[in-house]
């Protein structure tokens, strides 16, 4: 359980790293992006595997959905953010029915995933105030 909140935590990281180096934000912006991107993808297959793997096929369904319409969301180029909270606790609630050592690497992805989402929650913030 303690690894699951410290990979909740990533977001939180994010955004401090956007408040400790705000002059980053705007030149970095693009690898933030990309970043995320990349670590999503990564993280929704990665899930979806050991899902499968684990003979969860419901779960592992919801997953494979959730991962095409967020390759939809990125390949139409829209911007949602609120797409992305429902990430965190899907993935949350498929971490307990996963084995310990892929608990591990999921946790350690989430948390990667949460450090650039978290940064540009920030930038997004800063720019609507």
């Amino acid at each position: 359980m303690l690894k699951l909140l410290l990979s909740l935590s990533g977001i939180g990281a994010g955004y401090l790293l956007g408040v400790i180096a705000p002059e980053e934000i705007s030149s970095g912006r693009k690898y933030f992006m990309v970043l995320e991107k990349v670590i999503l993808s990564i993280l929704i297959v990665t899930t979806a595997y050991f899902l499968k793997k684990n003979g969860l096929t419901i779960m592992f369904l919801v997953i494979s959905f959730l991962g095409i319409v967020l390759f939809l969301f990125f390949f139409l180029r829209k911007r949602n953010f609120y797409v992305y909270y429902f990430i965190y606790p899907l993935v949350a609630v498929s971490y307990f029915f996963l084995l310990q050592e892929q608990q591990l690497i999921l946790a350690s992805l989430l948390f990667l995933y949460g450090l650039p989402l978290g940064t540009l929650l920030y930038e997004r913030k800063k720019q609507k105030s």
